[in-house]
């Protein structure tokens, strides 16, 4: 996060210095101005437009979750001695729900990307004890890739509704 600091009693664009988190001087990110025209700056916010951010997000984590069950419905069920492209479509679902958890704590959603973090360690743990030729049955690591497959629906729905409030509609005029 980056803030604007006056070096000198008046507003002018070069007498404002970027200070970082550490004071050091930094590039800023994007610059955002209070109103069209105005001088004055603000730091970027990303919390303030990351509505687009997690519309999509929430998109995309629900076609990876049904490609991962997908995925284990073919190890769980097929005959094949090779499953390249099943345990290929697990990694890219693994890889993407990391990245979602990360940016999730990084946008401030610290719970919702903590948990994900846990969920995908569990899955990483369950998928060990799930191979080809297994029957669905109560054993842990069923129910706990149940567990997660449910988790990363509901977080996928949450972020779906979240950007969907969050994201800027265009302006209507009435003339």
């Amino acid at each position: 996060m980056y803030t604007f600091q006056n070096v000198a009693p008046t507003p002018e664009p070069s007498t404002m210095m970027l200070v970082g988190r550490r004071g050091s001087l930094a590039a800023p990110r994007s610059v955002r101005y209070n109103q069209p025209g105005s001088d004055e700056m603000q730091p970027h916010d990303p919390g303030r437009d990351s509505g687009g951010i997690l519309l999509r997000d929430g998109l995309i984590s629900a076609v990876a979750v049904l490609l991962a069950f997908g995925a284990f419905d073919d190890i769980t069920t097929d005959n094949a001695t090779r499953f390249t492209v099943e345990y290929t479509a697990l990694a890219a679902c693994a890889v993407w729900f990391g990245f979602v958890a990360m940016r999730l704590i990084r946008l401030g959603r610290r719970t919702l990307g903590l948990i994900s973090l846990v969920a995908l360690l569990a899955a990483f743990w369950a998928q060990r004890g799930i191979g080809p030729g297994m029957t669905p049955d109560l054993w842990p690591q069923y129910g706990t890739m149940l567990v997660v497959f449910v988790w990363f629906l509901v977080l996928a729905a949450t972020l779906v509704v979240l950007g969907w409030r969050r994201a800027p509609r265009p302006a209507i005029s009435h003339r």
